[in-house]
């Protein structure tokens, strides 16, 4: 018996055929005459075949609108976890998701092959109150099981008024836990620069507001060697920027706080028939430093990766940790005839090589958490702690061929 799950991924599964079969086809059409051999019609027949079928052989009578949604939701999935189907009925309500993001919940989730899971939490927000981490799998909100939702409910669910108590059931590792979630406004994760284990370490939780001036201001701190504020700092020549679980944000803003670091070309916007916007520095850099490392994980991120692309190919800066998450896109809206509307990715971000952010950046020292079976309660951060280590192996070998120099 084919079940509600079976059905929407089969009819999900011929849709994205279709459309990637269409496109072989049209393009294929532009090399040469169609010879009657291969037509877009055959697979419009086929799905049409299928359809009929289901709608008059599946146990349940369903809804022909439904299923085409379904069909059009696998198609969109298909593609990458930002583009979605977005049904006449459910525009409202996409247009408040999109207004509120992760504002009242400070939790980042996407759904990928019917999984619903987190990909980032902004520190001192609900979720991270709660103890929700990267990777963590979403199972039920509300009584209603994530995998018969479609991504666009879910982040629905999240966004609903301040106040609201939300019943989860969340995976972590195997372990099934259920708890409660007040949705609540948070303060915005602030820059922060510090000393950790004489070397200085720059935090960017986000790419908003007036980020890049407070980095500039972290920067012109970090240079005043009169200051205070940096106790224990023995390198001024080296720095580390964290931007480990930064998503989204404004590319924009990253450019402007890669200015601040770089000069000349640092990227552009590019869509399917070429670029679309450039951004280039005019002035002098602000940190000129021997060595600028930067440390990202699977949940780096949209304005994060485009950061740390501009500044690994315009002053050589140290990629350190994990592979990103490999989308740096903008997205656009596209209005069907029926009031419907597909989000989609339209164009995507580079660094000065103009090539797409689309895959992960790979680090140049990939560096992973220790797990203390003793001590699993252990807030250590052995990631930044190897970070660091890494940053700081030549300086011996650096002052003595300074030393010889002199």
């Amino acid at each position: 018996m084919m079940t509600r799950g079976r059905l929407v991924f089969t009819l999900c599964s011929l849709f994205t055929v279709l459309m990637v079969a269409g496109g072989s086809l049209l393009a294929a059409n532009n090399r040469q005459t169609d010879d009657g051999s291969d037509s877009l019609y055959k697979y419009l027949t086929v799905f049409t075949e299928v359809f009929s079928l289901v709608d008059r052989a599946y146990v349940d009578e369903q809804e022909e609108q439904t299923l085409i949604d379904g069909a059009l939701e696998g198609t969109l999935d298909a593609l990458d976890p930002f583009s979605m189907f977005i049904p006449a009925g459910g525009v409202q309500t996409w247009e408040l998701v999109q207004k509120i993001g992760i504002r009242h919940s400070g939790m980042l989730v996407l759904k990928e092959r019917g999984i619903v899971y987190v990909v980032a939490v902004e520190p001192g927000s609900p979720a991270d109150e709660l103890g929700f981490k990267p990777q963590m799998i979403i199972s039920e909100v509300d009584g209603q099981r994530t995998r018969l939702m479609n991504l666009l409910s879910i982040q629905a669910t999240f966004a609903k008024p301040v106040g609201t108590v939300l019943d989860i059931e969340r995976l972590d590792q195997g372990k099934k836990e259920r708890l409660q979630m007040t949705l609540a406004e948070y303060p915005t994760p602030a820059v922060e620069l510090r000393v950790e284990e004489g070397m200085a370490v720059l935090r960017i939780p986000a790419f908003r507001g007036d980020v890049a001036k407070d980095v500039e201001a972290s920067l012109q701190t970090f240079a005043d060697t009169s200051s205070l504020t940096l106790a224990g700092l023995k390198d001024r020549d080296r720095l580390l920027l964290d931007v480990r679980g930064v998503v989204g944000g404004e590319p924009a803003t990253a450019y402007e706080v890669a200015e601040l670091f770089s000069g000349g070309k640092l990227g552009s916007l590019r869509g399917r028939f070429g670029e679309l916007e450039s951004f280039e520095s005019a002035g002098a850099p602000l940190w000129t430093g021997h060595k600028l490392g930067i440390l990202m994980g699977r949940n780096t991120q949209g304005s994060a990766e485009v950061l740390a692309s501009v500044l690994e190919q315009s002053v050589e800066a140290h990629l350190l940790g994990e592979t990103s998450f490999g989308h740096a896109g903008q997205g656009g809206i596209v209005e069907l005839s029926n009031g419907a509307r597909l989000a989609i990715t339209q164009a995507f971000y580079t660094g000065p090589d103009d090539v797409p952010l689309n895959k992960g950046l790979q680090p140049d020292q990939r560096l992973r958490p220790d797990f203390d079976l003793d001590d699993q309660d252990s807030d250590r951060d052995t990631v930044l702690e190897k970070a660091l280590q890494w940053m700081s192996e030549d300086q011996e070998e650096e002052a003595e061929e300074m030393a010889e120099a002199a």
